[in-house]
């Protein structure tokens, strides 16, 4: 019965025109808005949950960015360029199966380089970049304060 079932629901959906189709997409994919306040700075203490960065400042420095993937790159980018120690300090007592940073890409599902050399996990929802990107901060002993994300799309209400 329950393979009977699961093929009467793929046939159904074979069967559907394109339009239906895409209106199901639509209605799944269409949670963002465009943010009413672009030029308002969020703190890593946010909730990204559904929303779309464009920018990132961190001190006074301004990056571009497309993603939350591309706020964790741009912070590590910005702290190694200004003293690279601590992070690979970190890294070398960092001695979990699963550490947050590492030398070896081979310990992440989905690896993202954010130092030369350095790896970590980028197969995260919003609130796991976030929290990486506070635990990078606090390697730091960087005030999360001196971070702000700009965003062009909100979740929807």
């Amino acid at each position: 019965d329950v393979k009977k079932d699961l093929l009467e629901t793929e046939l159904k959906e074979i069967g559907k025109t394109p339009k239906e189709s895409s209106q199901k997409k639509k209605s799944q994919t269409n949670r963002y808005i465009d943010n009413p306040e672009p030029d308002k700075a969020f703190s890593l203490n946010s909730n990204f949950e559904f929303c779309k960065p464009y920018a990132i400042v961190i001190g006074t420095v301004r990056y571009e960015i497309f993603s939350l993937k591309d706020a964790l790159r741009s912070i590590a980018q910005y702290l190694c360029s200004k003293n690279v120690k601590p992070l690979k300090d970190f890294v070398t007592t960092d001695s979990k199966t699963s550490p947050l940073f590492s030398r070896t890409k081979d310990k992440y599902r989905t690896p993202l380089e954010i130092a030369d050399g350095i790896y970590t996990e980028s197969n995260l929802n919003a609130s796991g970049i976030t929290n990486t990107c506070r635990r990078l901060l606090d390697i730091y002993d960087i005030e999360y304060d001196e971070v702000k994300i700009y965003l062009q799309k909100i979740a929807k209400h």
